[in-house]
């Protein structure tokens, strides 16, 4: 069958278009077989999922051109994909494919390419003449080396190779000028080449679960905004690290480390840090002084006290869970940005009247910890929808509980609580009591 000069909203199988206009959905894939497209438009955003036996002469895509072929028999990728001069994403998930054909160096108008849980094992030289190709995900693949000519890639911005068991970076990677995002979570990489700190524009660096011990140049990486080293093998951050002055974001938990320097702290943009699982015994005063810090995660570390100076009033997500912290200075209640506060399995015996403060908290854990009451004060926590009780020495709920409308999950699990106060029917949207 034969259309011309038409708009579409569909494509039909063993059909030749020419000069039609197509107007497909953009949420939908289509799957094409037997057609020919000869000087036709594509006026939205197209996803391919096949197109067996087709031939696209002298088409426009005005939008996204993408190829996903998910599929797990897939064993090859043909070389005919090099006539698709126009595609802009290719997506290769969950195939057999172990190669790249040499053609793939063909598609000019690739800007995206993600081979993700595959059996690829290598990339051909090729890969360097995609100009336009800004990011390039392998997540998952059993690629074990890139190519030289990766350092040809100018547009290149983003790169994952998370969970690959590739053991090093070329050196020709510092030549990627454009590069601002690197993964190499999961990695059996130990060390990063000299010329990787070259790359001025890098904002975000993620090294968790990689064999990394240290990272001494990484200070010449002024652009980093986020630093992931969480499971790896450090155990010292060096005061270098201070001269990041743009970092945001910074995952240190599962490691070694023993200690921070306070320079790390001193006028820093910092709103994300976790610590847990380290084995931080002290730190630095400074640390609770970041004004932009919104999410500070201390959980199971050694830690057994919080300073009575917290000046942190930015703060908003706040762990102390499993430490053998035994009191909580009245500064913590005047953190009134705080809606997440996670005291779990920790020592504390009391739990002050000045919770009351909290205005703002939506989510209190106190599971596990030595408390034998709650303050009237409570009733205060206009905000809160989550409580958990569970495993506390509680033997009895104020009749202000009743005054928490919006609490929602309330969990009373093995506490010696026999009997709850009347006014808890008052809460309309408590739909989980855990049993006691």
């Amino acid at each position: 069958m034969k259309i011309k000069s038409e708009s579409l909203k569909t494509i039909e199988n063993n059909t030749s278009y020419h000069g039609c206009a197509f107007f497909l959905k953009e949420d939908k894939y289509y799957e094409v077989k037997e057609c020919i497209f000869e000087n036709c438009s594509f006026r939205t955003d197209v996803t391919f999922c096949e197109i067996e036996d087709c031939r696209f002469i002298n088409c426009n895509f005005d939008n996204k051109f993408c190829l996903t072929l998910d599929n797990p028999k897939l064993a090859e990728l043909p070389k005919e994909i090099a006539q698709l001069s126009s595609l802009t994403h290719l997506r290769l998930k969950s195939t057999k494919i172990t190669r790249l054909p040499q053609e793939i160096g063909q598609l000019s108008s690739l800007t995206q390419l993600d081979i993700w849980d595959s059996k690829m094992t290598s990339l051909p030289k090729e890969i360097g003449q995609l100009s336009s190709l800004s990011t390039l995900n392998l997540i998952n693949t059993k690629i074990t080396k890139l190519p030289k000519e990766i350092s040809q890639l100018s547009s290149l911005t983003f790169l994952d190779l998370s969970d690959t068991p590739i053991t090093k970076l070329p050196q020709e990677i510092g030549q990627l000028s454009a590069l601002a995002e690197l993964y190499l979570s999961g990695t059996n990489i130990a060390k990063l080449p000299k010329e990787l700190f070259e790359i001025s524009s890098l904002t975000n660096l993620r090294l968790s679960g990689t064999k990394i011990t240290e990272l001494i140049d990484i200070h010449k990486l002024s652009s980093l905004t986020f630093v992931a080293l969480s499971h790896t093998r450090v155990t010292q951050i060096p005061k270098s690290f201070a001269q990041l002055s743009s970092l945001t974001e910074l995952h240190l938990s599962h490691t070694d480390i023993t200690e921070l320097p306070k320079e790390l702290f001193q006028n820093s943009p910092l709103t994300y840090l976790t610590l847990s699982n380290t084995k931080l015994a002290k730190l630095p005063k400074e640390l609770f002084q970041l004004s932009s810090l919104t999410h500070l995660d201390l959980s199971n570390t050694q830690i057994t006290e919080l300073p009575k100076k917290m000046q942190l009033p930015s703060l908003v997500c706040f762990s102390v869970s499993n430490t053998k912290i035994v009191k909580l200075p009245k500064e913590l209640f005047q953190l009134s940005s705080l809606t997440h506060l996670d005291l779990s399995n920790t020592q504390i015996t009391e739990l002050p009247k000045e919770i009351a403060q909290l205005s703002s908290i939506k989510y209190l854990n106190l599971r596990g910890t030595q408390i034998t009451e709650i303050p009237p004060e409570i009733a205060q926590l206009s905000s809160i929808t989550y409580l958990d009780l569970g495993g506390t020495q509680i033997t009895k709920l104020p009749q202000e509980i009743g005054q928490l409308s919006s609490l929602s999950t309330l969990n009373l699990m093995n506490t010696k609580i026999t009997k709850l106060p009347i006014e808890i029917k008052q809460l309309s949207k408590l739909n989980i009591i855990s049993e006691y």
